[in-house]
């Protein structure tokens, strides 16, 4: 197969890609998140939901932060007593 060849396949699919997205473009913006409704129930669940996530998030680093603090201090007190 030539490269002239591949060339027009790749070609050819970016074509036949973009008229798909293209016929499909109403289904892809349906919902109220994708459409940047601030007032829909479904996009304040979203931001609760994602409040919730970094909460999580946050704890889960602050506990590992205290964790390595609480053993630096105490191999601190180990060296200082020998």
């Amino acid at each position: 197969v030539s490269t002239l060849e591949t060339s027009m396949m790749k070609i050819f699919r970016v074509i036949l890609a973009s008229v798909i997205v293209m016929g499909f473009s109403s289904v892809c913006v349906a919902c109220s998140v994708c459409m940047g409704n601030l007032e829909s129930s479904m996009t304040k669940g979203m931001m609760a939901g994602i409040g919730v996530l970094l909460g999580i998030t946050a704890c889960v680093l602050v506990s590992f932060g205290c964790f390595f603090v609480c053993l630096a201090r105490r191999s601190s007190r180990v060296t200082c007593q020998k």
